[in-house]
């Protein structure tokens, strides 16, 4: 009964993507994939620097405007953390979890391993914090990437 189920499901999730075909844009306006007339960049005045507290170390990038770019990119008007550490194996191993009964559903599973850990190269403990590994540190688009996505 599982099979049907399944594959009830995935044909489900394949055609909840598709769309009709879209209108024409009306005259006097611009389509997507036209470029903007003008050359200038574009700066968002929220795109300010705050007041983020680099701990432990220090970060290649500016994490106040990694931030701030982040914020405009999202539309947010969160005030972000306050202070980004810098951490090691300590502060962001993690053990795997139990696979989900959703991916069991799907027959995804994991690798027996009862002793294996993993290191996360950032991570937000609450929403005043974050954590970022010091071995990402050497990389600046790396860094600059996880600070962005944590």
């Amino acid at each position: 009964m599982r099979k049907p189920a399944a594959v009830a499901l995935s044909l489900l999730l394949v055609l909840a993507g598709c769309s009709a075909p879209t209108a024409t844009p009306p005259e006097g306006t611009s389509s997507v994939n036209e470029s903007p007339s003008s050359t200038s960049p574009v700066v968002d005045s929220r795109a300010t620097a705050t007041d983020i507290v680099v701990v432990n170390g220090t970060l290649p990038v500016d994490v106040n405007r990694t931030y701030a770019r982040t914020a405009v990119l999202l539309g947010t008007e969160f005030g972000g953390p306050y202070n980004v550490q810098v951490a090691g194996n300590e502060t962001l191993a993690f053990s795997p979890q139990p696979v989900s009964p959703f991916h069991d559903l799907w027959g995804v599973s994991r690798a027996p391993s009862t002793d294996e850990t993993f290191v996360a190269t950032g991570r937000v403990p609450d929403q005043t914090l974050v954590y970022l590994h010091y071995e990402i540190l050497d990389d600046e688009t790396q860094t600059e990437t996880t600070l962005a996505h944590e």
